[in-house]
């Protein structure tokens, strides 16, 4: 779990936006997502984890 590459959906301030993010941390009601955006800066974030699509486990 932690370290899953998931997409969640952020809002920024006027667009909400599906972003691709790495797990930080987690619990039952939200989700901590590391991004990285083109220009190689790196965000951290809490999203609900309703707005978590977690990879399908084989």
């Amino acid at each position: 779990m932690l370290g899953d590459e998931v997409n969640a959906w952020v809002r920024y301030p006027e667009v909400p936006v599906q972003v691709r993010g790495k797990v930080v941390a987690f619990s039952d009601y939200a989700v901590q997502i590391e991004i990285t955006q083109r220009d190689g800066t790196t965000h951290r974030a809490w999203v609900w984890s309703g707005a978590v699509t977690w990879p399908t486990r084989s």
